[in-house]
């Protein structure tokens, strides 16, 4: 029975269509959805100068793209919740649904470009293959 989702989401547009999916699944379902933004955390972690400031400034972006969002959420008439973890995409996305006991993922399949796809590999094929819990993977 599925009653908790999850959904990563990043802004963009593939991510807004994903989040369209979660809230059609979730309101057949009569699921909980919690819609996770992970802001990422710079290749350069050991750079000797404090990162505050960027970290900042991302946060900052992920709060309007959820100001952006959050009416068409109310007005889906589903049951949401928000959260914003801080790490590296794909990791934190696995992490976080093993500590939440979510019954599926709902990620999009893109959202970098095929570049860095190509350099650091797909965050949804990494949540794929490593998540304690079905993904759907929307296309």
């Amino acid at each position: 029975m599925t009653k908790h989702i999850l959904v990563p989401v990043d802004g963009s547009d593939h991510s807004d269509k994903t989040l369209s999916h979660a809230c059609a699944l979730a309101k057949d379902l009569g699921a909980e959805m919690t819609i996770l933004q992970v802001v990422d955390t710079p290749f350069f972690t050991g750079y000797p100068y404090d990162l505050t400031s960027v970290h900042t400034d991302l946060a900052k972006i992920k709060d309007a793209d959820w100001e952006r969002v959050e009416p068409g959420l109310k007005e889906s008439g589903v049951a949401f919740k928000r959260a914003v973890e801080k790490g590296a995409p794909a990791e934190t996305i696995v992490a976080f649904a093993e500590q939440g006991k979510y019954d599926v993922i709902v990620i999009g399949s893109h959202g970098a470009s095929a570049g860095e796809r190509f350099l650091l590999g797909s965050v949804s094929d990494r949540v794929v293959h490593h998540a304690p819990c079905d993904v759907y993977v929307v296309k």
